[in-house]
């Protein structure tokens, strides 16, 4: 039995988002498209920004192709607000977006409870 044959499986999945998220999402077996810049660059490696236009069809042929679709945050801001609200209130396929990745934010604290915890004087 292959993935798509599996008890649960969702059916085919289409991330839509960055060149380097879709490198990692293509590592793992699932067909990413890279539709918009890389953060910090604006034109990414790959010429000038995308059009509207242009993530508006990539999202379109997803949606065709795809059970469930999956947009980074900035595919999503390209998107036109009704368009994208009327496909997530849709059954078919799935539509999602994913949560922005934020830098995780250090705790100046832990290092002090840690020691305290271990018993170590600083």
């Amino acid at each position: 039995m292959n993935a798509g044959e599996a008890a649960g499986a969702v059916g085919p999945v289409v991330v839509l988002c960055d060149a380097a998220l879709a490198s990692a999402f293509r590592l793992a077996g699932v067909d990413a498209r890279a539709v918009v810049p890389a953060p910090g660059h604006p034109g990414g490696d790959h010429g000038p920004a995308p059009l509207p236009a242009g993530v508006t069809d990539a999202f379109e042929q997803a949606c065709a192709q795809a059970a469930l679709v999956v947009l980074a945050p900035a595919v999503a801001s390209v998107l036109d607000g009704a368009r994208l609200a009327a496909a997530q209130w849709r059954l078919q396929p799935l539509v999602v977006v994913l949560p922005e990745i934020a830098a995780p934010q250090p705790d100046a604290a832990f290092a002090r409870r840690m020691r305290a915890a271990l018993g170590i004087e600083a």
